[in-house]
C-alpha cells in the first residue's frame, strides 16, 4: 500500500511546497499555502510508461465538422457576435465577473431560449432548487419543458451526467464550488479547480455538449484559480460593468472560435438583462446630466479625471482592467457611429492627465 505524504501547495500561482511557510517563495503572495495529502510510490511517469497505447489517428481530411458547425444560438444577438456566432458544441465556455453583476441572470436567460430548441441542464453549486426556481420565474413568464436543474457540487458526478449525452448544454454554476472525491483540499483550491475543470472539459469533448462554467473574480479583478484554467477553456467572456446599476459590457478576452474585438451591452431590468440596442444614442443622451457608466463619463473633458480617480481606488492590475473595458465600449459605440471623433485624456499610472494626450474614437474603433 502506498503511503501517504503531504506538500504544500500556493493557491495564488500552484507552486509546490515540501513544508509550510507564511510566504510563497515563487510569487511572494502571503498565507496562500495550502496542504495537500499526496500519495508516494511509483512516480506517475514511472507508472505512466507502462500504460501507454498506440493511438489511433485519422486524416484532417475525413473528421466530420458538420455538428460542430451547427451552434447554438442564445437568442442575444450581440452575445452570438460576441461568441463568434453562437456556443460551439462540445465547446467550454468560463463566464467571469464580480459577486452581483448578473452573470447567474444571463445564463437563466441563455439556457431558456436555448431550451425551447434542446435539451439544457443547469447545475448549480451555490443556491438551492427553490432559488433558482425563484429566479427563473422572474425571469420568464413560461419556462421551457427543456430545462432541467440539479444541485451538485460533485465534479465527479456531473462529468458522468455530461458523458451521459442526454443534454446539448450544461450550465455550471460556479466551477469554485466542486471538488473531486480523490482530492482531500477544500473546493476552490488550485488542485480542486484544476481537476475539476480538467474532468469536466474531457467530458464535453466526449459527448459533444456544450458547457458553460461560471468563474469568479479577485478583488484585482483576475479571475479565482490558477492561470491554467482560462488555457484549458475555448472562450474566456468577462463580464464587466457596475452591480449597483448603469450598464454591462460582456467581451471576449479569449475565443478560439471567434474575434475578440466585439462587445454586448446590457442593462438590468426588472425582467432581466436587456441588450442596449443602440449604445452611440445612449452615451449622448446621458452625457448633458454628467452620469458616470462604467467608469468614464460621457462628457469627454471629464473622462480623464473620472479614470484618475479610479486609479487611486483600485489596484494597477483592476484599474487596468477598467481602462481597457472603457477603451472597447467606446469603440462599440463608434461602430454604430454617430461620432466620427471624440478626444479623450487619458490618465498615467499615476493619475495624471497632463501631457498624456488623446485618443479618438478612430483609433478605438480599429479598422473596420
Amino acid at each position: 500500500m502506498a503511503k501517504s505524504k503531504s506538500k504544500f501547495i500556493c493557491q495564488n500561482c500552484g507552486q509546490d511546497h515540501i513544508k509550510w511557510s507564511g510566504r510563497c517563495d515563487n510569487c511572494g503572495q502571503w498565507n496562500s499555502l495550502v496542504e495537500q495529502v499526496v500519495e508516494s510510490g511509483k512516480s506517475p511517469l514511472a507508472r505512466s510508461l507502462s500504460s501507454g497505447k498506440v493511438l489511433k489517428v485519422q486524416n484532417i481530411n475525413d473528421i466530420d465538422v458538420k455538428s460542430a458547425e451547427k451552434r447554438l444560438l442564445t437568442g442575444i444577438d450581440d452575445l452570438d457576435l460576441v461568441l463568434g456566432g453562437g456556443i460551439v458544441p462540445g465547446g467550454v465556455v468560463l463566464l467571469a465577473g464580480q459577486p452581483g453583476i448578473g452573470k447567474s441572470t444571463l445564463l437563466m436567460q441563455i439556457s431558456n431560449q436555448i431550451s425551447s430548441q434542446q435539451p439544457v441542464l443547469y447545475v448549480s453549486g451555490e443556491e438551492s432548487a427553490s432559488q433558482v426556481r425563484l429566479r427563473a420565474k422572474r425571469l420568464s413568464h413560461r419556462q421551457s419543458s427543456g430545462l432541467e436543474f440539479v444541485a451538485s457540487t460533485s465534479a465527479d458526478d456531473i462529468a458522468a451526467t455530461i458523458r451521459d449525452k442526454k443534454h446539448k448544454l450544461v450550465v455550471i454554476d460556479s466551477i469554485q464550488t466542486l471538488s473531486l472525491a480523490e482530492i482531500t483540499s477544500a473546493p476552490g483550491t488550485v488542485s480542486q479547480i484544476t481537476n475539476s475543470s480538467n474532468l469536466i472539459i474531457r467530458a464535453a469533448k466526449e459527448s459533444g455538449a456544450a458547457v458553460v462554467l461560471v468563474g469568479h473574480v479577485t478583488k484585482e479583478g483576475s479571475i479565482a484559480g490558477p492561470k491554467v484554467l482560462e488555457h484549458l477553456v475555448d472562450v474566456v467572456l468577462q463580464f464587466e460593468g457596475d452591480r449597483y446599476g448603469g450598464f454591462k459590457v460582456v467581451r471576449a478576452i479569449k475565443n478560439r472560435y471567434g474575434s475578440t474585438n466585439e462587445a454586448a451591452i446590457f442593462e438590468m431590468k426588472d425582467t432581466g438583462l436587456e441588450i442596449v440596442k443602440n449604445p452611440s444614442a445612449a452615451l449622448l443622451a446621458e452625457r448633458d446630466s454628467g452620469e458616470a457608466f462604467f467608469g468614464l463619463v460621457r462628457d469627454s473633458a471629464l473622462f480623464g479625471r473620472v479614470l484618475a480617480a479610479h486609479r487611486e481606488v483600485y489596484s494597477e492590475r483592476a484599474y487596468l482592467a477598467r481602462l481597457d473595458s472603457a477603451l472597447s465600449l467606446l469603440g462599440r459605440a463608434r461602430s454604430q457611429g454617430e461620432r466620427d471623433s471624440l478626444s479623450v485624456g487619458l490618465p498615467d499610472a499615476a493619475g495624471n492627465t497632463a501631457g498624456v494626450g488623446a485618443i479618438s474614437m478612430q483609433t478605438l474603433g480599429g479598422d473596420e
